[in-house]
């Protein structure tokens, strides 16, 4: 577990540094690469962090937004033992991720709206977005 996540600009060469939310119990290595955890255009970032003991594996998901105050954001129904894959949308406006109940959310950060979808999500390796042809 990791007290302060650190996010590093490789092209201005700006770092953000970010202390664990309250109530955790530190960010957590996304492992393995992956996750594609930064949104397209850079400006967010989705992270998770420990909720309990860490031999318990419960995460809970955060979306980090890069610059100005660098606020954090809890996702809402995230909280899931492990974590998962996730990826962003094609225009990076929606975050897919596993959540409650064992399903797949959606998540638009600009408006908080959240969506549950049926399909069922258990502990995937990895969540790709791509744009359809339609």
């Amino acid at each position: 577990m990791c007290s302060t996540l650190r996010v590093l600009n490789v092209v201005t060469g700006r770092l953000w540094s970010f202390a664990a939310p309250p109530g955790t119990a530190g960010w957590t290595p996304a492992g393995f690469n992956r996750v594609s955890a930064i949104s397209p255009g850079g400006r967010m970032l989705a992270a998770y962090a420990l909720t309990g003991a860490a031999r318990q594996g419960r995460v809970r998901l955060y979306v980090v937004h890069l610059g100005g105050a660098g606020r954090i954001a809890v996702v809402p129904s995230s909280a899931v033992l492990l974590s998962a894959g996730l990826a962003w949308t094609v225009r990076g406006s929606w975050l897919l991720y596993q959540g409650s109940g064992g399903h797949l959310w959606a998540y638009q950060v600009a408006t908080g709206r959240t969506r549950r979808f049926s399909t069922p999500c258990c502990q995937y390796t990895a969540t790709v977005a791509a744009r359809s042809r339609g």
